[in-house]
């Protein structure tokens, strides 16, 4: 097992802490600094290796009942663009990849056939118009004007969940403009602008 030092300790308790809310009113909250000192910037392993030059760090897959039209509107709403489409039997979309900016997502379908054997873990996939409504996860993307983004998610048919608004994060670290949409089958997305400031190193 990797052993880490305080100070690589220290690095992640301090990501840990980051953007915790209030709980009572719900408003941001300046993140709890545990140690800064000479630690890297961003949270992060400096061991680890760098990804793949054409795939993010991260990624994230988003599922749909009908995910061609997902991502048609997704592109109308948001700016996506799509960069891979496979498509699948019966019109199905199998995979597709979709970048906005450095960002990329994965769009695909839910389960319509019966799962292979050893493919059971496929039947958690849903989307939230065929869940009540429920998200069990939220996307965060920096854009370079809020205002503008939200009148065209809005006149595509997004449901503003939270008006553009400023939210400032105290002194020591930075202010941003956002807003909240959910997507044509409920994914709730967030939609960030920086202002000022940035996370110290």
């Amino acid at each position: 097992m990797q052993r880490r030092s305080l100070k690589q300790a220290r690095i992640w308790d301090d990501c840990e802490s980051r953007a915790n809310l209030n709980s009572q009113n719900g408003t941001p909250m300046a993140p709890r600094v545990v140690a800064r000192g000479d630690r890297p910037t961003g949270c992060y392993d400096p061991t680890m290796l760098p990804p793949p030059s054409d795939w993010p760090r991260l990624s994230a897959a988003l599922f749909y009942d009908d995910p061609r039209s997902a991502i048609d509107w997704l592109c109308k709403a948001f700016g996506f663009s799509v960069r891979l489409l496979v498509d699948g039997p019966n019109g199905s979309v199998a995979h597709s990849e979709l970048e906005y900016g450095g960002a990329m997502i994965m769009v695909a379908g839910v389960p319509t056939t019966p799962l292979p054997e050893g493919q059971a873990w496929r039947g958690r996939f849903a989307s939230p118009a065929l869940a009540g409504d429920k998200v069990t996860a939220s996307m965060a993307i920096y854009i370079e004007n809020v205002d503008e983004h939200c009148a065209q998610a809005r006149a595509a048919g997004g449901e503003i969940v939270s008006e553009p608004a400023d939210v400032d994060y105290g002194p020591d670290h930075w202010r941003d403009r956002n807003y909240g949409v959910a997507d044509c089958e409920g994914h709730l997305w967030w939609f960030m602008q920086r202002l000022s400031g940035q996370a110290k190193s």
